[in-house]
């Protein structure tokens, strides 16, 4: 599980490799993302995939506070489908987060 990641490509790489056909958020190279920064994210928008900027963290709807958005940023594979914060998501919001390095 990571901390923190990079995304040091421009988005000119981050988009022809994605395949992604408009760009909504100005990303530059950046070394030390952090959660609860806005970060490059690839969703698709009526079937477009589009690059956008989103807040690294999840915040679910049951949540009082939005700091809980800053704990929440990773997730275990083998019990996506059964955690409440996570379940819903999985069949249906589902993003691309380009990264070329983690850290923790």
């Amino acid at each position: 599980m990571c901390g923190r990641f990079t995304l040091a490509a421009d988005a000119s790489d981050v988009m022809s490799t994605f395949s992604v056909e408009d760009m909504h958020y100005e990303h530059a190279p950046r070394y030390n993302i952090a959660p609860s920064q806005t970060i490059a994210v690839i969703n698709n928008n009526n079937g477009r995939r589009v690059l956008d900027g989103y807040r690294w963290g999840l915040v679910p709807r049951w949540a009082k506070e939005i700091k809980i958005g800053f704990s929440m940023i990773n997730a275990r594979a083998e019990t996506l489908d059964t955690k409440p914060a996570f379940r819903n998501l999985l069949a249906k919001n589902r993003v691309v987060i380009p990264a070329d390095g983690f850290f923790y």
